[in-house]
Order: structure tokens, then C-alpha cells, then sequence
């Protein structure tokens, strides 16, 4: 899936995280709102989800979110830290 979806209008990107265990979680960016129900409409998308209901999942938990701001920070290397 993760070929598929980078090819869609407006996808702008993902981040995918799993422990030990196997249990994880996967946060894909859309452009817009329109943007991320045309993904939920795909025909492979859709495939895929029927699969992961009927033999990958004994549960999981979608959330849809909007990001109101991003920041970030790194550390650059100093080396006359007081």
C-alpha cells in the first residue's frame, strides 16, 4: 500500500512506528480533507482494509485528526556548550 498511496493527489507523506510486540501505528498526511477521503474511496485501499478486518486484525482504532501547528527542534553539535 505504502507504493500506492505516494501516488496519490495531495499525499504528503507517512510515518509508521511498531514496538516488540508488533503493535504500532501509522499516520499518513493528506493535503486536505477532500485529499484523504479520495484515498478512503481508492479500490485498493478499500481491498486492503477488508483484508486486514477479515485476517490481519483482531482490532484497530482510526483516528482522523488536524494539525494546527508543527514546530520542530535539533540540536546541532557544539562543542563550547556553557
Amino acid at each position: 500500500m505504502h507504493k500506492e498511496v505516494t501516488k496519490q493527489p495531495r499525499f504528503l507523506g507517512m510515518e509508521s512506528y511498531r514496538n516488540q510486540e508488533g503493535t504500532g501505528i501509522t499516520i499518513s498526511y493528506w493535503e486536505s480533507k477532500d485529499a484523504n477521503a479520495q484515498w478512503e474511496k481508492h479500490t485498493l485501499h478499500q481491498a486492503a482494509q477488508h483484508f486486514g478486518k477479515e485476517k490481519a486484525y483482531a482490532w484497530y482504532k482510526l483516528r482522523v485528526c488536524t494539525i494546527e501547528h508543527e514546530y520542530h527542534f535539533t540540536k546541532s553539535n557544539l562543542t563550547n556548550v556553557i
